[in-house]
């Protein structure tokens, strides 16, 4: 059995207390970089109208203390307890 005593270390290898080498930071960003906000805005005008008759069946559920039916929470909590893991 050997045993090495951490007094240094041996030569060539590098010493563990020594700070790690700097890293280059990375560029930085030029200021005549433009980022393409052409597709971002054909998706935005894209996007489907607003649905007003879904709009307005929703409003109704919110007001509505019976929605959810119990039935449907107890469903959806069984679906849970068995999904749990």
């Amino acid at each position: 059995m050997e045993i090495e005593f951490n007094t240094g270390g041996p030569v060539g290898k590098p010493d563990p207390r020594q700070p790690a080498a700097r890293q280059e930071p990375t560029p930085p960003v030029r200021e005549d970089m433009s980022f393409q906000t052409d597709a971002l805005e054909r998706q935005l005008r894209d996007v489907a109208p607003i649905r007003p008759d879904r709009v307005e069946r929703a409003k109704g559920l919110i007001e509505d203390v019976k929605y959810p039916p119990d039935e449907m929470l107890v469903g959806i909590a069984n679906l849970l307890a068995m999904h749990i893991k």
